[in-house]
């Protein structure tokens, strides 16, 4: 479909097209341009409708009317939040289930570095790297799932920050202590005993 371009002069247009007789006679001039400003006026609202009703420039109800049309609710998104939802469902009810549109609607929707691997016959995991902000990991695997065609097999693999409660092995050979990571005390209530480099 052709791009439209908003005209802004309709009002000149008109009145260069009068009869040269006509020209430069501005009781005609005056009497002549206020109906012609009222087209120019019309093709004005027109184009702030279509502006103001696209994804990147609607804002509030206006992304809920959007969102209702392509089948994508807010749940408590923010505007910025859910204009990316609703360009990932747009290319989901789109997609053919590729890794490059699986990778290009999970971008959309996280900044984080993303790695997707597959493996033969019909399977792939998706690794995202970081904390998740403002998005559910939940929310995100079953939109994954949505993308992918139905034979197919798919994982999301998250990690999140590691931080000081986060079970991790030993840096090195030697066995390292932690209050806080690695295997539980002998009770099994707190904390991590020994964080191991093999094994566990």
């Amino acid at each position: 479909m052709a791009e439209l371009t908003k005209k802004t002069t309709h009002t000149a247009e008109a009145l260069d097209h009068l009869l040269e007789v006509l020209k430069g006679k501005p009781d005609l001039a005056a009497f002549i341009a206020p109906f012609i400003d009222q087209i120019q006026d019309a093709e004005n609202a027109a184009f702030e409708l279509i502006d103001e009703r696209t994804i990147d420039a609607a804002v509030g109800v206006q992304l809920d009317g959007i969102g209702q049309i392509i089948g994508e609710t807010r749940d408590g998104r923010t505007d910025d939040d859910y204009r990316a939802g609703l360009k990932a469902k747009i290319l989901i009810n789109k997609t053919s289930g590729t890794i490059e549109e699986i990778i290009e609607i999970v971008i959309l929707l996280v900044s984080n570095s993303v790695d997707i691997q597959d493996f033969y016959p019909a399977s792939f995991y998706v690794n995202i790297v970081g904390a998740l902000v403002d998005l559910d990991p939940v929310l995100l695997a079953g939109i994954i799932s949505s993308a992918k065609p139905a034979a197919v097999n798919a994982a999301m693999i998250y990690q999140g920050d590691i931080d000081a409660n986060t079970f991790t092995l030993a840096s090195g050979d030697a066995v390292e202590t932690s209050s806080t990571q690695g295997l539980a005390n002998d009770a099994g209530t707190t904390g991590g005993k020994l964080r191991q480099a093999e094994g566990l």
